[in-house]
This record gives C-alpha cells, structure tokens and sequence, in this order.
C-alpha cells in the first residue's frame, strides 16, 4: 500500500507506446524490460516518442538484457552497466517534431534506423562470426553467424561476455581484448581448435580482436571476428601429409635400390656358399654311409644284449616270485633293515602280527615305529647283529600285537651283506608264550 502523501501526487493511467501521444517534458522515463519483447521496427518506433518525451536533461532507464544497438542518433549512455541513457542534445523543437512523426507513422521512415537495419543486415550476411564488446565488458552485438555458431539469444546481448561461454570457448578472449585495448591494434590468433561433437571432428577458426576508435582516437570496444579456416587445414594438414608420404616413398624407394644392390651382392656370394656346400654335402654323404653302416653293426650287438637282458629279466622275475613266496610262507614276521635301521622289506606275517601295511613303513626307521614292541630294549641287539660283531643275536621281549594282545616276541636279527659291500640285517619277530598272569 502507498501512504496516502505520495498517492495524492501520483497520476495512474493507461498509455499505449504505439499509438497514445506521448508525454512530453519528462525528466525521468523508466522502461525497463519492455523493449525486449518488440521487433527492431516496433523498438524504433517507441524509442522515437521515448526521445520525444524526455527533457534535454532527462535519462531513460532499461532492462539488464536491453540494449540501444542502433539508437546511438536518439540517446548515449550515461551507464552501461546501470542502462541508463540520456538523449542526444541539440535536438529543436522541428527535429522533436520530425521524431514524433516518424514514431507514428505505421513503417519506419528515419533515416538513420534504416541505415542501422541496414547494419545490422549487412553484419548477418557476412561469411564469418562476429560479435562487438564495449570497453566494459558487455555484448552489443553479434551476427547471425555468430549466434548459430556459439547459441548466443537476445537475451545475451547486453550481458558481460565473461559471463558467456564465448568468452573462453574456443579462445579465452579476456585476455586478448586487454591486450588490443593496451596496444590499440589488432590481434591475431590463427588455427584456434574448437573440439567437435560425437559426430563431428574438430574446427578450427583464425581469431581477429580489432579495437574500435572513433575519430576522436577515443575507444569504444573490441570487434572479434572468427574465420572458420576448418577446411583449409584440413587441406593443409592432407598436403603435409602426402607429402610426408612422398618424401617417405622416395626414401622408401632409395633404400629398397641400395637394399636390392647389396641382396645381388649377396645373392652371388650365396651361389659360390652353395656350391661350396654341395661339395661338402657330398662328402658328408660319403661319411654318413659309412656311419649307417657302422650304426647297423652297433645295432646287432644292441640286439643281442637286449635280448640276454630280457632273459636275466626273466630270471630275476622268476628269483623275485620264488623270494616271495618264501617270506609269505615263513612263519615269523621278517624285516629286512640297511645299515641306518631303514625297513626294506616287511612280509605279510609282519603285516598280520603288529598291524601296519608294508607301504606304510617302507622307507621309515624300524626304531621308529609304534607296533607294541620294546625299542629301546631290541636296539641294542640289532645294531650289534648290523655292525657284524656279534653276528647272530636272540632276546625275548614282552610285546603287544596288533589286537592289544600282550605276548612274549622272539626275535632274531642276523647280519646280511650284500655283493657292492653293503651292510643291512634280517629281523625274525615270532609269539613264542603268553606272558605269565600274576
């Protein structure tokens, strides 16, 4: 709600930019965010009657995103940032006269907005991206071109560039119009890549910052240009390449010539190698029959010797099984021992009397064992039967077989030596008595 005071000294009412008359001697029009939703025409049009209305000393104020592209004849800026305008002075009554008249009339006929649609078409139709930053930053224009190029909206104009993506994609431009500002001459950039998307490869464009001096040497911003050279490094960069691969080939060529110059060389000394070779061929040949006949001779007496060693074989199967047969039919328990008490050999009455199969202790310590008989008490016997100085040795000892059954064991040990002059023992182990009950 307005206090009271202030609502006595405010008119309310209902104006149509287009078509009620303007009021004139205003001191202050603010108009901000309605000059956006117009066409450049219709904009004409009512900033002719905003120029109209407005004091010599008057200031109009716009939206962030509204700009004065090509009013320069009508107003200047006062602030850029703020948009804050004031009229161009030394306008007379006849010249208001002429605005008002060209604001009402239903086409625009001032020359001045033709010449800056004319401008602006001109800029739309050039083959290259352009846009034009003023000295504080801020976007006031941009082609065709260069809206498609880098999806700028009307929206941007009038917005500070670093807020842009343009102004670091593809080149970071800050930077540059700092440096084209400081030097007052144009800038440069060639080859500058823009990646691609999914489907496109990359692009690549020349980047031109142009200072922009009125004729008073005073300046009023930048002009940056991108010259889509995309094509023509692509055509470079295939030149470059093809004739790196003609240089390639050349060398290719000249290397190949000097190889097949060294491979007939080589190939000549290869035929005197060869021929060589083909008489010490020969001569191996000649060596070689005489070895075939030698390795024949070799192989009979090979014969003759495998087949007296399948007859010992034969001989040895027949001791082995007769050997067999003799252990499994003695009565005791029989274990054969090596000089380090090592089992050898463990018959099946050994098996049947302490329990343990024949493949569970070959190999093992007789000592060793757990089988129910003294070790401690027939060590003794049987490493003085092994040693030859006692020769045959006899104990008896209590001893528990394989049932838990307690018994007395006879056991025997006698030295065996064999052919290579190794020593080893035979141990008997037989039940003679059950131990007396007390």
């Amino acid at each position: 709600m307005l206090r009271t005071d202030l609502r006595r000294a405010i008119i309310f009412g209902r104006h149509d930019l287009l078509r009620d008359a303007p009021i004139s001697r205003v001191d202050l029009l603010i108009c901000r965010n309605t000059l956006m939703y117009f066409d450049a025409d219709t904009q004409g049009k009512i900033l002719a009657r905003l120029h109209y209305a407005l004091n010599e000393k008057g200031y109009l104020f716009l939206g962030r995103a509204e700009m004065l592209l090509s009013r320069t004849a009508l107003f200047v800026p006062v602030e850029v940032k703020q948009r804050v305008f004031t009229k161009v002075a030394k306008v007379g009554l006849k010249e208001r006269l002429v605005l008002l008249g060209q604001a009402a009339s239903p086409e625009p006929s001032n020359q001045l907005d033709r010449q800056g649609r004319v401008h602006e078409v001109v800029a739309d139709t050039l083959p290259m991206a352009q846009i034009v930053v003023d000295m504080s930053g801020y976007l006031i224009s941009a082609n065709a071109r260069a809206r498609s190029l880098f999806g700028l909206v009307s929206t941007d104009l009038g917005r500070p560039v670093q807020d842009l993506e343009i102004s670091y994609l593809p080149l970071e431009l800050r930077s540059r119009i700092d440096q084209v500002y400081r030097d007052r001459r144009p800038l440069l950039v060639r080859d500058v890549e823009r990646p691609g998307t999914d489907t496109s490869g990359p692009q690549y464009y020349d980047i031109e910052v142009i200072p922009l001096v009125d004729t008073d040497g005073m300046l009023l911003g930048a002009s940056i240009s991108f010259a889509d050279v995309t094509a023509y490094n692509r055509l470079t960069r295939e030149l470059e390449r093809s004739k790196q691969e003609l240089e390639t080939a050349s060398e290719e060529l000249e290397a190949t010539n000097e190889e097949l110059e060294t491979t007939n060389e080589e190939l000549q000394s290869t035929v005197e190698e060869l021929e060589t070779t083909n008489e010490e061929l020969q001569s191996t040949n000649e060596e070689l029959e005489t070895m075939n006949e030698e390795l024949e001779s070799t192989n009979t007496e090979l014969e003759a010797i495998n087949t007296e060693l399948h007859q010992r074989s034969l001989q040895l199967d027949h001791v082995n099984s007769f050997l067999q047969q003799i252990m499994s039919n003695l009565q005791p328990g029989v274990a054969v021992l090596d000089n380090e008490l090592r089992i050898r050999l463990w018959n099946r009455q050994a098996e049947e009397l302490w329990g343990v199969r024949s493949d569970e202790v070959i190999g093992k310590p007789l000592l060793g064992l757990d089988i129910g008989l003294p070790m401690a008490e027939i060590a003794g016997p049987i490493r003085a039967s092994l040693s030859g100085t006692d020769g045959h040795q006899e104990i008896r000892v209590p001893a528990t077989n394989r049932r838990g059954k307690q018994f007395v064991c006879r056991l025997q040990a006698a030295p065996m030596a064999g052919s290579d002059g190794s020593h080893s023992a035979i141990v008997l182990m037989e039940a003679v008595e059950e131990p007396a009950r007390g």
